[in-house]
Protein backbone atom coordinates (compact mmCIF):
# COMPACT_ATOMS: atom_id res chain seq x y z
CA UNK A 1 0.00 0.00 0.00
CA UNK A 2 1.40 3.41 -0.36
CA UNK A 3 0.21 7.07 1.02
CA UNK A 4 0.01 10.16 -0.36
CA UNK A 5 0.30 13.01 1.45
CA UNK A 6 -0.20 16.34 -0.03
CA UNK A 7 -0.02 19.88 1.22
CA UNK A 8 0.00 21.66 -1.30
CA UNK A 9 -3.30 23.55 -0.93
CA UNK A 10 -3.78 24.55 -4.68
CA UNK A 11 -3.08 20.41 -5.66
CA UNK A 12 -6.88 20.55 -6.69
CA UNK A 13 -7.20 19.06 -10.26
CA UNK A 14 -3.96 17.25 -10.35
CA UNK A 15 -5.13 14.98 -7.56
CA UNK A 16 -7.47 13.32 -10.38
CA UNK A 17 -4.28 12.35 -12.24
CA UNK A 18 -2.17 11.18 -9.15
CA UNK A 19 -1.48 7.28 -8.82
CA UNK A 20 -3.44 6.14 -5.85
CA UNK A 21 -3.24 3.20 -4.57
CA UNK A 22 -3.84 3.40 -1.19
CA UNK A 23 -4.58 6.36 1.20
CA UNK A 24 -4.73 9.68 0.31
CA UNK A 25 -4.52 12.64 2.91
CA UNK A 26 -4.45 15.89 1.28
CA UNK A 27 -4.99 19.78 3.31
CA UNK A 28 -8.15 21.64 3.18
CA UNK A 29 -8.80 24.05 0.24
CA UNK A 30 -11.37 25.40 -2.16
CA UNK A 31 -9.79 23.95 -5.10
CA UNK A 32 -8.90 20.54 -3.35
CA UNK A 33 -11.99 20.46 -1.96
CA UNK A 34 -13.35 20.00 -5.31
CA UNK A 35 -11.04 17.82 -6.70
CA UNK A 36 -11.83 15.42 -3.64
CA UNK A 37 -15.58 15.33 -4.03
CA UNK A 38 -15.06 14.50 -8.31
CA UNK A 39 -12.74 11.65 -7.00
CA UNK A 40 -15.53 11.07 -4.25
CA UNK A 41 -18.14 10.24 -7.06
CA UNK A 42 -15.66 8.52 -9.09
CA UNK A 43 -16.66 4.81 -7.23
CA UNK A 44 -13.91 2.53 -9.17
CA UNK A 45 -11.49 5.22 -7.75
CA UNK A 46 -12.79 4.48 -3.55
CA UNK A 47 -12.89 1.05 -3.62
CA UNK A 48 -9.22 1.10 -3.15
CA UNK A 49 -8.54 4.94 -2.48
CA UNK A 50 -9.45 6.22 1.08
CA UNK A 51 -9.32 10.25 1.37
CA UNK A 52 -8.75 12.07 4.47
CA UNK A 53 -8.59 15.88 4.47
CA UNK A 54 -6.74 17.62 7.54
CA UNK A 55 -5.80 21.87 7.97
CA UNK A 56 -3.04 23.70 9.01
CA UNK A 57 -3.05 27.22 9.59
CA UNK A 58 0.75 27.85 9.19
CA UNK A 59 3.39 26.55 6.49
CA UNK A 60 6.03 26.72 9.58
CA UNK A 61 3.61 23.59 10.76
CA UNK A 62 3.70 21.38 7.95
CA UNK A 63 6.91 19.58 9.65
CA UNK A 64 4.77 18.77 12.57
CA UNK A 65 1.63 18.15 10.72
CA UNK A 66 3.35 15.61 8.71
CA UNK A 67 5.18 13.95 11.77
CA UNK A 68 1.83 13.48 12.87
CA UNK A 69 0.30 12.34 9.89
CA UNK A 70 3.18 9.95 9.51
CA UNK A 71 2.53 8.86 12.89
CA UNK A 72 -0.91 8.06 12.29
CA UNK A 73 -1.01 6.63 8.59
CA UNK A 74 2.43 4.20 10.20
CA UNK A 75 -0.26 2.74 13.09
CA UNK A 76 -3.34 2.21 10.82
CA UNK A 77 -1.99 1.21 7.43
CA UNK A 78 1.15 -1.27 6.01
CA UNK A 79 2.64 0.94 3.82
CA UNK A 80 5.50 0.65 1.55
CA UNK A 81 6.11 4.68 0.16
CA UNK A 82 4.75 7.63 0.84
CA UNK A 83 4.63 10.22 -1.20
CA UNK A 84 4.94 13.84 -0.47
CA UNK A 85 3.47 16.77 -2.13
CA UNK A 86 3.94 20.69 -1.24
CA UNK A 87 6.55 20.18 1.60
CA UNK A 88 10.56 20.72 -0.07
CA UNK A 89 12.70 18.15 1.77
CA UNK A 90 15.25 19.56 3.73
CA UNK A 91 18.05 16.73 5.53
CA UNK A 92 16.38 17.16 9.04
CA UNK A 93 13.74 15.72 7.85
CA UNK A 94 14.54 12.28 7.63
CA UNK A 95 16.47 12.17 11.13
CA UNK A 96 12.43 13.67 12.22
CA UNK A 97 10.71 10.51 9.69
CA UNK A 98 12.97 7.95 11.13
CA UNK A 99 12.28 8.89 14.75
CA UNK A 100 8.82 9.29 14.07
CA UNK A 101 8.80 5.24 12.51
CA UNK A 102 11.02 4.43 15.61
CA UNK A 103 8.22 5.42 17.95
CA UNK A 104 5.44 3.54 16.21
CA UNK A 105 7.88 0.13 15.70
CA UNK A 106 10.15 0.56 18.75
CA UNK A 107 12.98 -0.03 16.38
CA UNK A 108 14.99 1.46 13.81
CA UNK A 109 13.51 1.18 10.64
CA UNK A 110 15.63 1.95 7.45
CA UNK A 111 14.46 4.18 5.04
CA UNK A 112 14.69 5.63 2.25
CA UNK A 113 13.87 9.42 1.11
CA UNK A 114 13.73 10.59 -3.10
CA UNK A 115 12.80 13.92 -4.30
CA UNK A 116 10.83 14.85 -6.74
CA UNK A 117 9.95 18.08 -8.13
CA UNK A 118 6.63 18.69 -6.03
CA UNK A 119 7.87 17.10 -2.80
CA UNK A 120 9.92 13.99 -1.42
CA UNK A 121 8.95 10.19 -1.51
CA UNK A 122 9.80 8.03 1.55
CA UNK A 123 10.31 4.13 1.17
CA UNK A 124 10.53 1.86 3.95
CA UNK A 125 12.36 -1.02 4.04
CA UNK A 126 9.98 -3.97 4.15
CA UNK A 127 11.51 -6.61 6.66
CA UNK A 128 10.06 -4.83 10.26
Amino acid sequence: MNIVIIFDRNFGIKLLNTPLDGSVWICESPANARSVEQLAKNTQGLAKTAITTFAFEDEDEATDTLMDILYDVTLHHQWIEVDVYGIEFEPSLKAEIDFTLKIVFDKEIKTEIKTHSNGFKIKKSMSI
